[in-house]
């Protein structure tokens, strides 16, 4: 891992995990640990870097950093457009569900697109614009 994938490592960590012990059963009061993806994030994030990620490779590395197993593990994404949704995205997004060694297993939450009505206040033109739900709406629902 280089220098910027190993800073966005340490960022996810820091924001997506908590202290857990590493009892495999749960009592009431106990800590667990979450990751928590958003998709759309990530994927930018892939771009800047010029890549993929591998979220296999990517939770074992969280895993490592944060010394302990997480107890849930979600990924959020915007339900694919029509545009969007081919062949090859539904199979990434089955993926991530799998069990290790074949995949992350994720449970993966895609939510639609809302529509945003928008106003120009300059030519005071009214238009709609498909916007994403936010992840933290995700996380309430």
């Amino acid at each position: 891992m280089d220098n910027r994938q190993m800073e966005t490592v340490q960022v996810l960590s820091s924001v997506s995990s908590t202290e857990s012990s590493p009892a495999t059963t749960e009592t009431v009061g106990s800590n667990r640990t979450a990751l928590i993806i958003d998709g759309s994030y990530a994927m930018i994030g892939a771009r800047s870097l010029g890549g993929k990620i591998d979220y296999v490779k990517l939770r074992a590395a969280l895993e490592e950093q944060a010394s302990t197993q997480f107890g849930d593990c979600w990924f959020f994404d915007q339900n694919p457009s029509t545009q969007r949704l081919h062949p090859a995205l539904t199979v990434e997004y089955n993926r991530l569900k799998f069990a290790p060694p074949d995949g992350p297993q994720f449970q993966v939450s895609l939510f639609p697109m809302k529509k945003y009505n928008c106003h120009c206040r300059r030519c005071g033109n009214h238009f709609t614009q498909n916007v994403q739900k936010g992840v933290d709406n995700g996380c309430v629902h």
